[in-house]
């Protein structure tokens, strides 16, 4: 679930669009307003990827009313569940200012 840019005709709307979807799909929205502003103006620009249950879950007329959103379907292996043995299988997410510190890079 993301923006199409070329669906968003100026900064306006694309900063609209990207605190919309965020809250909807409930991630940092200044981060991604910020991810928006940023990338090229042909750019798709993912929000998040959702398991089928939690993209159903999703109000739809809410999503639809958002300008620029797109939404593609995809095959992704994945545990059975989102909080699956994240000890042993780990997670992804931002790096915090001490992992980049610690990098060496």
């Amino acid at each position: 679930v993301g923006l199409d840019k070329t669906q968003l005709s100026d900064e306006e709307q694309q900063s609209k669009s990207a605190r919309a979807l965020a809250e909807l799909v409930d991630v940092d929205a200044d981060a991604y307003e910020n991810t928006v502003k940023n990338a090229g103006d042909q750019q798709f620009v993912e929000a998040i990827v959702l398991r089928e249950e939690a993209f159903k879950e999703l109000d739809r007329a809410k999503l639809d009313a958002i300008d620029g959103v797109h939404t593609a379907e995809d095959s992704l292996p994945l545990a059975p569940s989102a909080g699956f043995a994240p000890d042993i299988l780990g997670s992804v997410g931002d790096a915090s200012e001490e992992d980049v510190k610690n990098s060496d890079g």
